[in-house]
């Protein structure tokens, strides 16, 4: 009898430890435990950055595409006066570091753009790279409960910007307007140097500010068309001896001259198509040190539009005589295709320059395997120089020359090369040239005035 009242007095006790030991453990398991990161911001010579904010970004594996996308939201913090930061309640799940560039101008303020260049955690060091999508290519690591992350260095790099102001003619601001700004950019870094334009609604401040960040070093120029006024900036560039451009837009107008756009009263009128490598200004006449000529770009709807642009202004499609030149104008003008002022038109296989030079130097196109050239000649006689159908009749729709943009995955030295070329291709800019450079200063000169 005493043993069967022990067991049953044993069996509620252990039934009431495991109870108190659930409720006690489920607390634990309910609310899970955070974590926190702290640390310092500094630029690339160590020295601490205050007032710089930082996101801490929770983002997801993209299982189907690859890549990382955000997910859930963001927590932002500010470094102090010493460069430190510290972020709490860090849930688990994957993160990115990310610098913070966004426009304050309501505040009539004007922020400072930043990405993070490296992170350090301890002795180990992590670089991102930047691909475009704000997703890809950060810093990204995983936050187990509960832990205490401490002493991360977070190394930024100040970005390129842009500060504005856009004025009506007699000085007065164009306040807290939305905007189309044409930014016309050409790139001064990496192999792939290229003119391109892209247009950007902004928002403009109560003096008429805006703010545009920039990530890479190149020559800009802005324009914009804002109901019936329009403005332009002079070309300037931004690198690390010019980080940060004031730039001020003047209307060609007061609010009296303002007008509705043609397109919001003919809803049918279609825009002209202008592909994205044509910058919207208009071009700037640019000086060659070496051979003092003048050169330019010209919008055009085809090889003989640009001639006639050309003669118009007392100018020549771009002769291209030595190395040197070729370099200089790919470094100025980039590389998307060009039409330039070499032809065989008169005479089938001899090659001119229109405005008479002799063709001292070259820098044509490797031609690629065409089944379609020499398809009705037999080897050996192509390799004796023999035509057939196919290439004559090439040959013969093809007169202009180009300079190419085409991308080869195989050699790299194909950006800038000639190619043949006709009157018709999808080719909508051209290089001219004149060597008369007084005058035309003179000219410019009144044009001002």
């Amino acid at each position: 009898m005493i043993s069967s009242y022990s067991n049953k007095s044993t069996s509620v006790l252990l039934i009431c430890a495991i109870v108190l030991g659930f409720v006690s453990v489920y607390p634990a398991v309910a609310e899970e435990e955070t974590s926190t990161i702290s640390g310092r911001v500094v630029d690339a010579e160590g020295q601490p950055l205050d007032n710089v904010p930082i996101e801490l970004t929770y983002v997801q594996i993209r299982e189907e595409k690859g890549g990382a996308e955000d997910f859930g939201t963001s927590m932002n913090t500010q470094t102090d006066s010493e460069g430190k930061f510290t972020f709490i309640n860090v849930t688990q799940g994957l993160v990115q570091f990310r610098g913070h560039s966004k426009t304050v101008l309501q505040l009539g303020e004007f922020p400072n753009p930043t990405r993070v260049r490296v992170v350090k955690f301890g002795k180990m060091a992590f670089f991102p790279h930047f691909s475009g999508f704000p997703a890809f290519g950060q810093v990204t690591f995983s936050i187990k409960p509960g832990v205490d992350i401490r002493n991360v260095e977070i190394i930024m790099e100040q970005l390129y910007k842009i500060k504005g102001k856009i004025l009506y003619k007699n000085g007065a601001p164009l306040a807290l307007k939305v905007v189309k700004i044409d930014f016309n950019m050409l790139r001064t870094s990496g192999t792939g140097n290229y003119a391109r334009s892209s247009s950007r609604e902004i928002h403009t401040g109560p003096e008429g500010s805006f703010f545009y960040v920039v990530y890479r070093p190149a020559i800009f120029s802005l324009s914009l068309n804002y109901m019936g006024l329009s403005a332009e900036s002079s070309p300037f560039m931004l690198n690390n001896d010019n980080i940060t451009q004031n730039v001020v837009l003047t209307l060609n107008g007061n609010t009296s001259d303002l007008r509705p756009s043609p397109l919001a009263e003919n809803p049918e009128k279609k825009k002209q198509y202008r592909p994205a490598y044509i910058p919207n200004s208009p071009a700037k006449w640019i000086m060659n040190p070496v051979n003092r000529h003048l050169y330019k770009w010209i919008a055009c709807d085809s090889r003989e539009d640009a001639q006639k642009q050309a003669a118009e202004e007392n100018a020549y499609l771009v002769t291209i005589t030595s190395e040197q030149e070729q370099i200089w104008l790919e470094a100025m003008f980039g590389r998307a295709p060009y039409w330039i002022g070499l032809t065989d038109v008169e005479k089938e296989g001899k090659w001119q320059w229109e405005n008479g030079e002799p063709v001292t130097y070259t820098n044509w196109k490797k031609k690629a395997f065409d089944p379609m050239v020499n398809d009705d000649v037999p080897p050996f006689l192509s390799a004796f120089g023999v035509k057939g159908e196919d290439q004559r009749r090439q040959e013969d729709e093809e007169d202009y020359v180009i300079m190419s943009s085409k991308f080869d995955i195989y050699n790299d030295n194909e950006y800038g090369k000639w190619e043949v070329s006709d009157s018709v291709k999808d080719t909508y800019i051209a290089i001219i040239e004149k060597d008369d450079l007084v005058n035309t200063i003179l000219e410019e000169k009144k044009q001002i005035k």
